[in-house]
């Protein structure tokens, strides 16, 4: 399993408009990306315009595959950019390894 973990900080002014985005990516990655294992993002009970993203994934391949596509690019990237949220800080991580066999 591959994870990522975002920190965001979002204006004020763009807030309602970013998080419905995020809504929207989060629907169609977990009903449509390969390998899309969890998608979550909370807003901070103490400052609003910060919001923490978590997205886990089958495997790397299946995180960069999604990353690189078109629908990234247009949904993910270009909206936040237009809603000017900043990233504050990420992570990368390698959950595990191994496959559960029964």
């Amino acid at each position: 399993m591959f994870a990522n973990y975002y920190k965001l900080a979002i204006p004020k002014e763009y807030l309602n408009k970013a998080i419905a985005q995020m809504c929207k990516i989060q629907n169609n990655l977990i009903n449509n990306a390969e390998g899309c294992v969890k998608y979550q993002f909370t807003q901070d009970l103490e400052n609003e315009n910060l919001v923490y993203l978590f997205a886990m994934w089958e495997t790397k391949e299946n995180y960069d595959k999604n990353f690189e596509s078109r629908y990234g690019e247009i949904e993910i990237f270009d909206k936040l950019v237009k809603y000017e949220v900043a990233i504050i800080s990420t992570e990368q991580l390698i959950i595990s390894e191994h496959k559960i066999v029964t």
